[in-house]
């Protein structure tokens, strides 16, 4: 029985998934997905790019039925019946057009330490902790040498997890990809894999057993991994004076069920109040599931409305726990006046590492980042035309 079949045999359409959605409004959707997932119609009748696959639905599902599983078992037919789309390039490791390849064509590419070494901890800062926001990986391996851990990093694109690509339904780059990482990572010793990307963590903790045998490796996002650390003594937090909010990643949160952690984190940190210690009122940046490049001006008003939420509660930092997150809230930001920062730098903080960067750095990559997009996806220009029009016009109204 085909997953469409499956699901209407479960689904009590009772609407529940649909209130909590932030793309969709109509519940006729899941007829749709699921008669083209069984070969009913040729195509599905609404726009599967515009889901965020943010898992809202799963998480508010009295059957654990998720519409974003749907969508992604759409995308992926869509790319057996038609091949891969432009779009689907930009996230294809072994394309030319491939976003990072051609983002760190402007820039050069930061080289770690301990890359290329032996050791019982792999640190994969991934492609966006590499190429677009090295600071949030330089932190990373700050704590681990100031911790005295025996590590090895693998990093760029060529150790791309391939966890985006699979996202957009064309799963070959981490097939691919994925048994030359895990068997480099065995070469090297490893024990434990280490990731910050929430996507990159998905891929070695889900994808990647679905095809590899024996991934006999302890497998931690970095603020599992942090709290490791913090709880055996290994580092020491200093006082940090702050009232922050916690922004949860979705795929991290609801896809992979890490929130605690990076609470407890926070927590623990003299001088740093946290205003939202469970994940009620946790939404979606608006990067994901490719609408950051298909529908820009969705996609950055929802990154304002965290930080309109995030100020509300009186919070002066908003912290995050993805590359994705950090990128979108950051081009969202509007002039919230809050400071933006990964987890990791915040714990390295404490510590008293912290790298030098300025709002100016980051509105300079945020400007190549949209060039990027223009480069890879020439429809994308239009789109930022239309964008900045509409903010323009927002802007002058506040």
């Amino acid at each position: 029985m085909g997953i469409g079949n499956t699901y209407m045999e479960t689904c009590s359409k009772c609407g529940l998934c649909i209130d909590v959605c932030p793309r969709y409004d109509d519940i006729s959707l899941i007829d749709d997905l699921c008669d083209f997932l069984e070969g009913v119609c040729e195509k599905p009748c609404f726009d599967i790019k515009r889901c965020l696959t943010c898992n809202l639905c799963t998480e508010e599902c009295p059957e654990g039925l998720s519409i974003k599983n749907l969508i992604t078992a759409s995308r992926q037919k869509m790319t057996t019946m038609n091949g891969i789309t432009a779009g689907q390039t930009t996230a294809d490791p072994f394309s030319d057009n491939n976003f990072y390849r051609k983002f760190s064509e402007h820039r050069k590419i930061y080289t770690f330490k301990r890359e290329g070494w032996n050791g019982e901890v792999l640190f994969f800062p991934g492609c966006a902790g590499t190429i677009i926001f090295p600071r949030m990986s330089k932190a990373m391996v700050n704590v681990l040498e100031q911790a005295g851990v025996d590590y090895t990093v693998m990093s760029g694109i060529d150790s791309c997890c391939g966890a985006v690509a699979a996202g957009t339904g064309n799963r070959e780059p981490a097939m691919k990809k994925g048994v030359t990482i895990i068997e480099e990572a065995r070469k090297r010793g490893v024990k434990t894999i280490v990731t910050t990307c929430p996507g990159c963590f998905m891929a070695f903790k889900v994808l990647y057993p679905q095809f590899i045998k024996d991934m006999d490796f302890e497998i931690l996002q970095a603020s599992q991994y942090l709290k490791k650390l913090i709880d055996e003594r290994s580092i020491k937090l200093g006082r940090l004076e702050s009232t922050v909010f916690y922004h949860d990643p979705c795929h991290l949160t609801r896809g992979m069920g890490i929130h605690q952690e990076p609470r407890d984190i926070l927590k623990s940190i003299p001088g740093t109040i946290l205003m939202n210690s469970t994940t009620k009122g946790s939404a979606c940046c608006g990067l994901g599931g490719g609408v950051r490049v298909n529908f820009p001006f969705d996609s950055i008003e929802m990154a304002n409305q965290r930080h309109a939420y995030a100020k509300e509660l009186g919070c002066d930092t908003l912290i995050t726990n993805c590359a994705g997150c950090l990128q979108n809230l950051i081009e969202g930001s509007n002039g919230s006046g809050l400071k933006i920062v990964d987890l990791t730098e915040y714990v390295a903080e404490s510590m008293g590492i912290k790298e030098k960067h300025s709002a100016q750095d980051d509105g300079e990559t945020i400007h190549l980042l949209n060039e990027v997009f223009c480069d890879c996806l020439p429809a994308y220009r239009e789109r930022k035309r239309f964008f900045y029009h509409h903010q323009a016009v927002a802007d002058n109204h506040t």
